[in-house]
């Protein structure tokens, strides 16, 4: 049994000196347009500018005229939807706690 050895046919590979010298940077970059400088970021954090808003003047603590402290918000009030969160976050695991939160309201984030 004979083998054919196959003869690849590749074609001539440019010369390197040629390639530099037919080189125009005209041709990458369009004619009067700047060319690219380097960009030195200043890597250390600025103060920041006061800001333009005054600081408000609110009291957290009002008090009505008798002395004692009044609040504007309404009283919050237990949901059946907080009986399902509880159920739920518990995988039902204890529906006496879910049993409560249904009848006592949660905390909120002024609570807390």
């Amino acid at each position: 049994m004979t083998t054919a050895t196959h003869h690849q046919h590749q074609p001539p590979q440019p010369h390197l000196g040629f390639v530099v010298d037919t080189y125009d940077p005209d041709d990458v970059v369009p004619r009067g347009s700047p060319l690219m400088t380097p960009l030195r970021p200043k890597l250390e954090p600025s103060p920041s500018p006061p800001p333009d808003i005054p600081a408000a003047q609110v009291s957290l603590s009002p008090t009505s005229i008798d002395g004692r402290g009044k609040s504007n918000r309404h009283k919050v009030r237990p949901t059946s939807g907080d009986a399902v969160l509880v159920a739920y976050l518990d995988n039902g695991r204890d529906p006496d706690i879910a049993r409560e939160a249904a009848r006592e309201s949660l905390p909120g984030d002024e609570d807390s």
